[in-house]
């Protein structure tokens, strides 16, 4: 569908992540980079297609990026999984001035807190994420 988009699984947040996505190829080139240089270069004929960068492979999203400077990236991770956001945007945004960027935080938002306040820091920690998006834009 060329008014539809889609995000195409390369290399996910969780930690088991690395024993399968960063096999190499017998070219030496990790799984995930494979996946995503058919995802963009076969399969993106009406380029609607993006990437999954998980936020807590940082050195994977740099070299994506990289590699990839106008492709949109999915990024889940960043909060209670262990992804940092300041890194995620120094290293993904992309040099055009777009940001290029998806970024999820969904247990880090809506985990902030365990008691009866959170509605409340659930807020705060969308609105921090923000605030920290904002400086980079």
């Amino acid at each position: 569908h060329k008014d539809k988009g889609v995000f195409v699984l390369c290399r996910t947040s969780n930690q088991g992540a690395q024993e399968f996505q960063n096999l190499t190829s017998a070219e030496g080139v990790p799984f995930f980079q494979v996946v995503a240089q058919q995802a963009l270069s076969q399969w993106n004929s009406a380029h609607n297609i993006g990437l999954v960068i998980g936020a807590t492979a940082i050195d994977e999203l740099r070299k994506m990026r990289s590699r990839f400077p106008e492709a949109w990236f999915f990024v889940p991770g960043v909060g209670a999984q262990g992804g940092d956001l300041e890194s995620v945007l120094s290293y993904g945004l992309r040099a055009d001035g777009e940001s290029g960027l998806i970024i999820n935080s969904a247990r880090g938002i809506i985990y902030a807190s365990d008691q009866k306040d959170w509605p409340e820091a659930a807020a705060q920690v969308a609105l921090q994420m923000q605030q920290t998006m904002s400086r980079h834009f």
